[in-house]
């Protein structure tokens, strides 16, 4: 079964709601992965779950580049990442990475007719099982986009290593190789946006501080009435036209806020770094910065460029005219002089001619700077505006593909775009036509989440226990059976049983014959041509009574004969047993050819097969008693 394990929900997403202007991350489709063997110069390999280098292995990798935008060029890719995952490493050394031009074919490419490769372009150790391991063949990827070659291929040789890396067709692990491209400018840039409206008048100012007191003039004539205000400010905006429809609901992205190097994001968690939108490709991404870690997080929407200044807003109205400064003080009034005699009261006489203004007396000095007063109240507001122009409608976003649901997911069933199915409570729609063999959880190119499965509801209340029944009738005493014989009298525990378990090499000669201790329990080895130290020690003396073997041929179907042989201190005994297997499992025992064993005496279990193609799961267990 074809597993993809890398999440790839951004750009299955981009295909149907939006498309990214500035920069994008694509994976390149893996159109074939296989390994050949010089040992075995005419058998193809492609069908393995595991591609093999070393020990006279080497693996290649096609990618198809027709899945790159139509008229992408060398100058768009900004980077190109090959990424593979170490299964197993039987012998840690250096891998070379090796560009292949021609093609070939997955199911029939062999040592003997093997693609002819270039120098090398890049190299990596490995020492670990169970990481990812990823090289920069930009420059690689960048020729052949320039030569106008549909493929791209590499090749994984080494001379020191021994190390197993997942192909697609790996159902256990499940991450095969992949190439991922960055490519920048794709796309000419968007229309620029509308022009927001003018800002509201800002309020009037606060009054200046009031001037020191000039010394009072003679009063003068009432002035004329001052002329009528200023118009009031303009009008509010009128409301914004209404809302385009709503367009598809998006899948399966859950947003974050802005990148946090302290969080612990999830697979399809989207987040914000330095005006771009960023989406983790995996689970427990902690402390990678998005922009730098590309298989870590890919970039969904690229930040846009700083749009043209928008026009001066209209000049303000003039605020209104501040409130009358307060009248100075009134002079100190001068002693009363003493009271004369009333005289006669005389005739009124005619009233004279008023008497010329006197001079302008000087400006005396400024005074000191009064305190800020408090600011004027806010002006009322003017009458509101007409209402603006009603925006035109937005466009509906396209159609997405019918849905037709299918029931449960089926791994044998073709699904078409479109078609629906449910997987472990959560329901998937296929967003490609002729899909078959991808599960749906792990192959997000190939489906899209409609809904994540529900979390469990909380446990009942446990019901009340049921009453007991009633005591049944006490049986009939049944008859005394015979006295056994008396056994013989025990010396202590003298017995020991040993378990061991391991995968078939895969690899050497068939028939070739390699010894384990009855305690190995690990992957595969084929370094063990001579018993040398693959044995056990026996800790008490008894009698090996039983050899048990289970085989089963879980990958890779083949005939295959598997025998289990017991060594006792570097010599062969009679015990032994074989197993034949075809893509089933079975098992074999041998009871009859038991043998006497001291304690101290060494014990090894040899191993043989017929076929090194099927991949077995091999169990032993040796019984001494």
């Amino acid at each position: 079964m074809k597993r993809f394990g890398f999440v790839r929900l951004v750009l299955c997403l981009g295909v149907l709601s939006f498309g990214v202007r500035q920069a994008s991350a694509l994976d390149v489709t893996l159109s074939g992965d296989a390994s050949v063997n010089s040992a075995h110069a005419s058998v193809n390999y492609g069908a393995l779950s595991n591609l093999y280098v070393g020990n006279g292995n080497t693996a290649f990798l096609q990618f198809d580049l027709k899945t790159l935008p139509s008229g992408t060029t060398s100058a768009q890719v900004s980077r190109a990442l090959l990424t593979v995952f170490v299964n197993r490493v039987n012998a840690a050394g250096a891998v070379t990475v090796l560009p292949v031009s021609a093609p070939w074919g997955e199911y029939s490419v062999t040592a003997a007719a093997a693609p002819a490769t270039g120098s090398s372009i890049g190299s990596f150790q490995v020492s670990t099982p169970g990481q990812f391991i990823s090289v920069d063949v930009t420059a690689q990827v960048q020729a052949l986009l320039s030569a106008a070659a549909t493929d791209t291929g590499f090749a994984l040789t080494s001379s020191g290593a021994n190390a197993l890396f997942d192909s697609k067709e790996n159902d256990e692990t499940g991450h095969a190789a992949r190439l991922d491209v960055m490519l920048v400018s794709q796309g000419p840039q968007g229309v620029q946006g509308p022009i927001g409206p003018v800002g509201a008048a800002g309020v009037a100012g606060p009054f200046g501080p009031t001037g020191a007191n000039g010394l009072q003039g003679v009063q003068g004539a009432q002035g004329p009435i001052g002329p009528a205000g200023v118009a009031g400010v303009a009008g509010a905006t009128g409301a914004a036209g209404s809302a385009g429809p709503q367009g598809p609901a998006g899948v399966g992205m859950v947003y974050q806020n802005a990148y946090n190097a302290g969080t612990t994001y999830a697979a399809n968690d989207a987040v914000t770094y330095n005006g771009s939108s960023y989406i983790s490709l995996q689970n427990s991404n902690l402390g990678h910065q998005p922009d730098v870690s590309l298989p870590f997080w890919s970039l969904f929407a690229a930040a846009g460029a700083t749009g043209p200044a928008g026009p001066i807003g209209a000049t303000g109205s003039t605020g209104s005219i501040g409130p009358q400064g307060i009248q100075g003080s009134v002079g100190n009034t001068g002693p009363a002089g003493p009271t004369g005699s009333i005289g006669p009261t005389g005739a009124i006489g005619l009233t004279g001619p008023q008497g010329i203004q006197g001079a302008v007396g000087n400006t005396g000095p400024a005074g000191s700077a009064g305190a800020t007063g408090v600011p004027g109240p806010v002006g009322p507001i003017g009458t509101t505006g007409s209402n603006g122009v009603t925006g035109a409608v937005g466009l509906t976003g396209p159609q997405g593909p019918p849905v037709s649901f299918q029931g449960p997911w089926g791994i044998a069933t073709t699904y078409a775009l479109g078609d629906a199915v449910s997987f472990n409570g959560s329901s998937y729609i296929s967003i490609v036509a002729g899909n078959v063999g991808f599960q749906p959880d792990i192959s997000n190119v190939k489906w899209g989440l409609l809904a994540l499965m529900g979390a469990t509801g909380p446990a009942g209340a446990t019901g009340s226990a049921g009453a007991t029944g009633p005591t049944g009738a006490t049986g009939p005493t049944g008859a005394t059976g015979p006295t056994g014989p008396a056994g013989t009298s025990g010396g202590g525990v003298n017995s020991v049983s040993f378990s061991m378990q391991f995968t078939n090499p895969g690899s050497g000669a068939a028939g070739a014959i390699y010894y384990f201790s009855p305690l190995y329990s690990n992957g595969p080895y084929t370094g063990n041509t001579t018993i040398g130290g693959n044995f056990v020690a026996m800790p008490v003396a008894c009698t090996m009574s039983a050899l048990n073997v289970g085989v089963n041929n879980y990958n890779t179907p083949g005939s295959d004969v598997t025998t289990l042989t017991v060594y006792k201190n570097g010599s062969v005994t009679g015990m032994s047993c074989s197993v034949t297997t075809n893509n089933s499992g079975s098992s074999c025992q041998d009871k009859t050819h038991t043998f006497a064993v001291s304690g101290g005496d060494g014990i090894s279990v040899a191993f043989s097969e017929s076929n090194l193609a099927p991949f077995n799961r091999v169990v032993v267990n040796l019984v001494c008693q």
